[in-house]
């Protein structure tokens, strides 16, 4: 009992004092207190920002936000993707990074370890008559950047007898489906890439005369109940939160861009 009470008190100290989004409101309050002491009002506008700023840092509005985003599509059952006889995956890269050393997948970003791993999990699943396409540029000006070659010279290193094939033309979401089209060998596919870009690489296939099977992985909302440390504000809450309002401006501009 003790040493599980040590455990539990170990585990929220450290997960309090690395906490730098907390550190960083508290001494952006005591700074605010400081400058507005005889000036209330003032005061009491810095204190409603930062009471709001709090709120946008907790997990549930993370998650609140990123939701809709996610929930559009739930990768399908993979006996029934059997079923259906498809055979062909398409993986939006997702861009990179310089590769270090002497491994490829250091210069994978999480999200596109995560498109790439489950892309090729799927493809295995699926039979060895499974082919997989990885689309997409990690820069149209760095070409010392990972791109859709990167995944597949690495996914040949992985499963030598895997069908592969690469463009890396595609700097945005809009140009995957025209530079993929030669790349299908079927009409039926599988696409898979982030769940919180899912949505918006759909309608753009879609726009293009092409109707994959949406597979999305890398999912951001947790699930599950709320703890208490999920009302605590924390750098990963704000990255989500940039995250979705990233592709919330995104799907605004595609729409009005008529992509």
């Amino acid at each position: 009992m003790a040493s599980f009470v040590r455990g539990e008190m170990f585990s929220i100290l450290t997960s309090l004092g690395s906490n730098i989004m907390l550190w960083l409101w508290l001494v952006i309050a005591l700074c605010i207190w400081m400058a507005t002491r005889k000036r209330r009002s003032y005061g009491r506008w810095g204190l409603f920002c930062l009471i709001g700023f709090w709120f946008v840092c907790t997990r549930p509005v993370a998650d609140g936000m990123l939701k809709p985003l996610e929930g559009c599509y739930i990768p399908s059952h993979i006996e029934s993707l059997k079923k259906e006889n498809v055979r062909q995956v398409v993986v939006l890269t997702g861009g990179g990074y310089p590769i270090r050393g002497d491994l490829l997948s250091s210069a994978f970003p999480h999200a596109s370890a995560y498109r790439f791993l489950e892309g090729i999990e799927l493809c295995s699943r699926l039979g060895n008559d499974c082919s997989i396409i990885f689309s997409g540029s990690a820069g149209r000006q760095r070409r010392d950047l990972a791109t859709a070659g990167t995944m597949r010279d690495l996914s040949i290193l992985m499963i030598p007898h895997l069908k592969v094939a690469a463009e890396a033309q595609s700097g945005s979401t809009a140009e995957h489906p025209e530079n993929v089209r030669p790349l299908l060998n079927q009409e039926r596919f599988i696409l898979v890439t982030s769940a919180v870009h899912m949505h918006r690489a759909i309608r753009a296939f879609n726009r293009a005369g092409l109707n994959p099977i949406p597979y999305p992985v890398d999912f951001l909302t947790l699930g599950g109940d709320y703890g208490w440390m999920g009302f605590i504000p924390s750098v990963d809450n704000l990255w989500k939160v940039n995250v979705a309002l990233r592709e919330y401006m995104a799907l605004a501009f595609y729409t009005l861009a008529g992509w």
